[in-house]
């Protein structure tokens, strides 16, 4: 398990840096998980069953939408937390100010502490290094075609 990236040459937007381009990491996911996967993972580790978790699970954001838009913060436990932000078009003064200056609004997710001590655990490293790595642990095929070892009479099943 470790955090994936990609190296990506990008322009350097500081302003007057002495070099024009700069390579900065890139997270790299290497698939999606979909919800129901995620149930069964849960239901797995807990009593419950997956159906109910798939059913508090879809249910979830309906609830946490309810209670932002009351103005509440909500706190998933050691998931962490979510609150509404807003991005405005600023205005000479309060009072010029009306809910048309409200450009964007978005939900911040603020991890729990223990969520990011968890991250800080998982190492970090390069999706060249990541398929390096399974190329090398790739069997050699000899000339024939035919892979290495002793032929047994079955084939063995991971």
């Amino acid at each position: 398990m470790a955090f994936i990236y990609n190296v990506t040459e990008r322009k350097n937007t500081i302003p007057n840096a002495k070099m024009p381009r700069v390579a900065v990491a890139t997270s790299r996911m290497m698939g999606v998980v979909p919800l129901h996967q995620i149930a069964k993972s849960i239901s797995v580790r807990s009593t419950v069953h997956r159906a109910d978790v798939n059913a508090v699970l879809t249910v979830l954001p309906e609830v946490i939408m309810e209670y932002l838009s009351h103005g509440l913060s909500v706190r998933l436990g050691e998931l962490g937390s979510f609150a509404l932000r807003f991005r405005s078009k600023a205005a000479a003064s309060a009072k010029d100010f009306t809910s048309d200056n409200v450009k964007k609004v978005h939900i911040r997710y603020t991890p729990s502490t223990l969520m990011l001590a968890s991250m800080a655990e998982v190492p970090v490293r390069s999706f060249a290094s990541l398929v390096a790595e399974r190329k090398e642990q790739e069997e050699p095929t000899d000339p024939s075609g035919e892979t290495g070892g002793k032929e047994t009479g079955g084939s063995e099943i991971n």
